[in-house]
C-alpha cells in the first residue's frame, strides 16, 4: 500500500506541475504544493512524512519545479508493440533566454539503452519553447525509465525523468 501510493502521489505530482508549468502565462499564473509536510504522522498528500524524511513525492515535485525544466508531455497510455508519439518542450524560469541549448534523451530498460538521440532547441526567456514531436520505439510490456538533460556550452541546465510502465 505505502509503495503504490507514493508511486501514485509522486507520478500525480510530477504531472500536474509540469502541466500548470507549461501552460505559464496561458492559463495560469503560479502555483504552490500545498501541505509540505505532515504535521502529525498521517498518511496524507504532503512530500515530507512528520520526521522530515522525504516521501518519493519530493523528488517528483523538486525535478518539476527546477527553473529549467526539460518535460515531456507523456500519453495518458503507451501501447506496447507500436511505436508511440510525444511531445517535448522546456519551460525557463529565468530572465535569460537560452539560445543554442540542447537537449539529450535518452530511453533506458532492463537491458541497457534503447534508443537516444539529441537536438537543439531556442528556450525563450521566462517562457516555454516550441513543442518538439519524438517517437518513441516499439516497446514491448515492463518497466522502462525515459530521461532528458538540457545543455548550454557542455553546463547541465536541468534534468527530468518519467517511469513509463508498459502493459
Amino acid at each position: 500500500f505505502i509503495t503504490n501510493s507514493q508511486a501514485y502521489q509522486s507520478n500525480l505530482i510530477q504531472y500536474a506541475t509540469e502541466c500548470y508549468r507549461r501552460a505559464k502565462y496561458t492559463k495560469i499564473t503560479g502555483l504552490f504544493q500545498f501541505d509540505f509536510c505532515d504535521p502529525w504522522p498521517a498518511v496524507t498528500w504532503s512530500v515530507l512524512d512528520y520526521w522530515r524524511t522525504p516521501k518519493s513525492a519530493f523528488d517528483a515535485l523538486r525535478r518539476s519545479m527546477q527553473p529549467v525544466l526539460p518535460c515531456f508531455r507523456m500519453l495518458e497510455k503507451i501501447e506496447a508493440g507500436k511505436a508511440n508519439l510525444i511531445s517535448f518542450c522546456v519551460v525557463n524560469d529565468l530572465a535569460d533566454g537560452l539560445p543554442g541549448a540542447t537537449c539529450y534523451w535518452r530511453l533506458e530498460g532492463g537491458m541497457g539503452d534503447i534508443a537516444s538521440a539529441s537536438f537543439p532547441v531556442e528556450i525563450p526567456a521566462d517562457g516555454v519553447s516550441a513543442e518538439t514531436k519524438l517517437t518513441l520505439p516499439s516497446l514491448r510490456p515492463g518497466k522502462y525509465k525515459l530521461m532528458a538533460t538540457i545543455a548550454l556550452s557542455n553546463k547541465t541546465l536541468g534534468e527530468n525523468w518519467y517511469e513509463l510502465i508498459i502493459q
